[in-house]
């Protein structure tokens, strides 16, 4: 049966793999090393054929856990374990409790193999969206050491700006966005991300054309907030508040139950002060959007 989900797999067909693997599993092999792969296999496959839920991310970390109590050394298996954390908590209200999972597996996977980069990136996004107290500082850490490791790598780049906007410091994610734009001039969130530091630091008219940049490359309404917080800067209040009606349009049908963690209600304020023609973009407001 092994065999015959190899097969599968190998073909293409990861459902009928994932069918074959479970049924085998479900046999209780005795053999420590059969049972390991069984789970490692199922744990893989389970995301990709049932789809990134909550629900089938939490049977692949059960899974995981399965493998490294057989194999405590295998990391590949922790290292899964550790993004499905991750994939869990950005899909959750309350992430604590897997961001820090995350963090502990990514930290054991690291502290063996430190020149492996994509423990590096995982575990500095887990920093990032934690977002406690000395996180931002050590999510830096970990990006710089993913683009020491490779240079040419735009996703450390990338998320190490993320963090610097956070911080606050400016020549950082400038810099590291524009290298974003050198290396994958296609990869158009680097757009929103200008949009998004320009905007929060309350450089509006240096922000829109990114914004608008943003918004034509994705249309879905994910990049619709950050234009409309420059928007509502310009004084183009009627324009910012259709903005985010698109926005809480594409949260409702891609986010439905995490209306409140993309921010639902205080969008909500956001547009009757708008449709009053005020601009509910202060100081203090972007000062927070910008801290997370």
């Amino acid at each position: 049966m092994l065999a015959l989900g190899h097969y599968f797999r190998n073909g293409g067909d990861e459902a009928k793999a994932l069918a074959v693997y479970e049924r085998a599993l479900a046999q209780s092999p005795t053999d420590p090393a059969t049972e390991a792969s069984l789970q490692f296999l199922v744990a893989v496959l389970l995301p990709t054929v049932r789809g990134y839920t909550p629900q089938a991310l939490t049977q692949a970390i059960e899974h995981y856990s399965a493998v490294l109590a057989l194999r405590p050394d295998w990391d590949n298996a922790r290292y899964n374990r550790g993004t499905a954390y991750l994939g869990r908590a950005l899909l959750s209200l309350d992430e604590r409790d897997d961001l820090d999972a995350a963090v502990t597996d990514l930290s054991a996977v690291i502290e063996r193999q430190p020149q492996r980069v994509d423990p590096l990136l995982n575990r500095g996004i887990a920093y990032y969206q934690r977002n406690g107290e000395g996180d931002q500082t050590a999510a830096i850490a970990d990006f710089s050491q993913a683009i020491t490791l490779q240079p040419d790598n735009y996703q450390g780049y990338f998320h190490r700006a993320l963090a610097a906007i956070r911080m606050g410091e400016a020549a950082t994610w400038q810099t590291d966005l524009a290298r974003v734009h050198e290396l994958r001039p296609d990869y158009t969130a680097a757009d929103n991300a200008l949009c998004w530091g320009y905007g929060t630091a309350g450089d509006a008219a240096t922000a829109l054309p990114y914004c608008d940049a943003a918004v034509a490359a994705d249309p879905s309404g994910a990049s619709y907030d950050s234009r409309a917080i420059t928007l509502g800067q310009l004084g183009r209040h009627a324009e910012a508040a259709a903005d985010l009606r698109a926005y809480l349009a594409w949260v409702d049908a891609t986010y439905p139950l995490l209306y409140a963690k993309y921010r639902g209600p205080q969008v909500e304020s956001w547009i009757e002060m708008l449709d009053t023609n005020e601009n509910p973009f202060t100081p203090a407001v972007l000062d927070a959007l910008r801290k997370g």
